[in-house]
């Protein structure tokens, strides 16, 4: 069985070549290769001053529960990071949970399940928490650049 990887014209400004999409729309200078499907997005979180404890062990023993249902899965999930700049009060973690696409992620952090919980974690540890969108593969810090001079708020494209 063979697979056709001739381009097929999408739209008038996006050529589909396969898993890729390029986008006929950025400049010669930005242009670049993105996936057809929304790149991961990632739940990021750097803790530090964590009291373990019954609240916490409560929310650990349920959060996978809440992420099940969003695709969440764990990539990072690491107490006593190794740290090679800036400090970390007490004790510390950093956790990264991968979702399928943003969507997912802010439905996740939303939702009744999480927020039922959430409180067992913010009351137990400080630290900050955010959503960050994945770059495609193969993607550079070069492409990054090209598209911040171009006026983009994204790093990825899309």
């Amino acid at each position: 069985m063979s697979v056709d990887q001739s381009p097929v014209r999408a739209t008038p400004s996006v050529t589909v070549v396969g898993a890729l999409v390029v986008d006929a729309a950025l400049s010669d200078r930005t242009r670049s290769l993105r996936r057809v499907s929304d790149p991961a997005v990632y739940a990021i979180a750097v803790l530090s001053d964590i009291t373990f404890g019954a609240d916490l062990i409560a929310y650990l023993q349920g959060i996978d529960a809440t992420l099940e249902p969003f695709g969440g899965q764990f990539v990072v999930h690491h107490p006593g990071p190794t740290l090679v700049e800036g400090e970390l009060s007490g004790r510390g973690a950093v956790i990264v949970i991968a979702f399928p696409d943003r969507r997912s992620a802010e439905d996740w952090y939303g939702s009744p399940a999480y927020q039922e919980i959430l409180p067992l974690r913010t009351s137990n540890s400080t630290g900050i928490a955010m959503l960050v969108d994945g770059v495609a593969e193969g993607y550079t810090a070069r492409q990054g650049l090209q598209l911040m001079l171009a006026g983009s708020r994204r790093l990825s494209p899309g």
